[in-house]
């Protein structure tokens, strides 16, 4: 009887997981792979026979209790083709061991929703440092190799620095301000400045400041810890953070991606209504007949530790997906290859920029830039330097990106534009670039908060290549990111190197240069 009870229950549930698409896909990728898909149905019918024998509504109805067993939040996850010719290269490997370590905590914790959402999106969060952040996957040195190599490549060695003459107008201002306790003089100094025409170059720097001083004067209870509670966070994204912003590229208040949107509706193909992520800050390239999404910001008015792990998944995720289009406008793949997305994390009155890279074939990158901290006080007036160096990095990043947008329209246009189109001549195809074969899709909660009907991405692994990719001149990859921006270049764009000239433009070497030798 035992034997027949045995096989009854494995026969009912072989037919609930062909019924509902393998729901059990969470545990399924926490083994491993499809090689283990058998061994873990046996697995699953072990335990439930050895159950049913000390619970007999369990016995009754063997179906229900599997539907107890496997409910959970994220469940059930379907369409997760991993396609086994791809070969397991070592960034893919990386990216699926990372990914198949969610599954096993989703459950247990509120905190693995952030590393579920990131992991399911192939992303490689280097923000969150914590032991229970992504580190958790690896071993220690493992981690530390891994985060050194990406951070040495990826964060940017540019630092927009503020220039001298604005640092000492903000020294000598922090000092009459805290003379007088008050800030009238400060901003009657700075207006004396702009009309003085050694200043006229750093007028942009000098407006700055004096918004600093207009908010602190006209806001002091919003910087005060006590009020925080009378607040929302978009008191403090509008009042504080959107006047450091250059508001041409903005869109405020909840804003919805467009690319989100296409994405989320090809995941959840049957559902309705399917919106993409809502984010309190969109940047926006807008060439008045469209608008392209260039950077993302979302913002909380206190420091809760799940509310700024819920925003850093999801800012994540839609930095990656802003990527992703940023990838399918650019032709030219000197272009894509220095491709990236900035962020902006706000908790009140501090903040963090940061960056997301399509680091490998099926592996995206997060990395910190920069700390966002504005005065509270006048006594902490000093430090907004660095808040502001870190802004001027923020937004140069945001006008490169729509530089490089405005360059590839223009290329488009040029085409169509051209005297074979009249002709009707057949045109050279663009080639476009390889990493659109890197790209991986982004995983998105189910609309209307319905979680058993969670899915995962199609093409999760990607799909098998249609042809071998180059290997890529490591000089050239490393180099390039490193010396893309640096101030030591000359205004063509070209880097003394010991080897070489480095021009950050064509991001390629020479040993001949334009200059003659001394």
């Amino acid at each position: 009887f035992a034997s027949k009870l045995h096989e009854l229950e494995r026969q009912a549930l072989d037919t609930q997981a062909r019924q509902e698409g393998y729901n059990n896909g969470v545990r399924l990728a926490t083994i491993g792979g499809r090689e283990y898909a058998n061994t873990l149905d046996k697995g699953i019918s072990t335990e439930r026979y050895e159950t049913d024998s000390v619970n007999s509504e369990r016995e009754t109805d063997p179906i229900k209790s599997q539907q107890e067993a496997v409910e959970y939040e994220h469940e059930p996850l379907l369409h997760c083709n991993e396609d086994p010719n791809i070969p397991d290269t070592e960034t893919n490997l990386l990216g699926k061991r990372e990914r198949d370590c969610f599954y096993a905590k989703v459950d247990s914790d509120n905190r693995p929703k952030q590393l579920f959402s990131t992991g399911l999106s192939s992303t490689l969060d280097l923000i969150d440092l914590t032991d229970k952040g992504q580190a958790c996957n690896f071993e220690q040195q493992e981690w530390q190799e891994i985060r050194s190599t990406l951070m040495a490549k990826y964060a940017s060695n540019k630092k927009c620095h503020v220039p001298q003459m604005v640092a000492t107008t903000w020294k000598i201002i922090t000092s009459l301000s805290q003379r007088d306790n008050g800030f009238e003089l400060g901003k009657k100094y700075i207006t004396e400045l702009e009309e003085t025409p050694g200043y006229k170059p750093f007028l942009k720097y000098l407006r700055v400041l004096q918004v600093c001083l207009n908010i602190m004067e006209n806001n002091p209870k919003l910087l005060e810890k006590k009020y925080t509670s009378r607040f929302t966070e978009y008191d403090y994204l509008g009042k504080v953070w959107i006047p450091f912003i250059l508001t041409s590229f903005i869109c405020s208040g909840e804003s919805i991606n467009s690319v989100s949107t296409v994405n989320k509706e090809e995941q959840y193909e049957s559902s309705k209504s399917v919106k993409g992520f809502k984010i309190d800050l969109r940047f926006i390239y807008d060439t008045e007949e469209d608008e392209y999404n260039v950077g993302a910001g979302e913002a909380a008015k206190t420091n809760d530790d799940d509310k700024l792990l819920h925003d850093l998944g999801k800012v994540i995720r839609e930095s990656k997906d802003v990527l992703d289009g940023l990838l399918n406008i650019v032709m030219e793949d000197n272009i894509a290859k220095s491709l990236s997305a900035w962020f902006v994390q706000i908790c009140g009155l501090q903040g963090e920029i940061a960056s997301v890279h399509l680091a490998f074939n099926g592996l995206y990158v997060a990395i910190p830039q920069g700390k966002l901290k504005f005065p509270t006080s006048i006594a902490t007036m000093s430090d907004f330097l660095d808040t502001f160096s870190s802004m001027l990095l923020f937004v140069s990043k945001l006008e490169k990106c729509a530089i490089d947008i405005k360059f590839a329209i223009a290329q488009l246009e040029n085409r169509r534009g051209s005297m074979g189109f009249t002709f009707n001549r057949a045109r050279p195809l663009i080639e476009g670039h390889e990493r659109s074969e890197w790209m991986r899709p982004t995983w998105h909660s189910p609309p209307c908060q319905q979680q058993a009907k969670s899915q995962l991405p199609f093409n999760l692994f990607g799909r098998e290549a249609y042809y071998s990719e180059p290997e890529e001149d490591a000089r050239s990859a490393a180099e390039s990111d490193r010396f893309e921006e640096e101030e030591d270049a000359d205004e063509f764009g070209w880097v003394r190197r010991n080897d070489g000239w480095f021009n950050i433009h064509s991001k390629t070497f020479s040993h001949i240069h334009y200059k003659k030798p001394e």
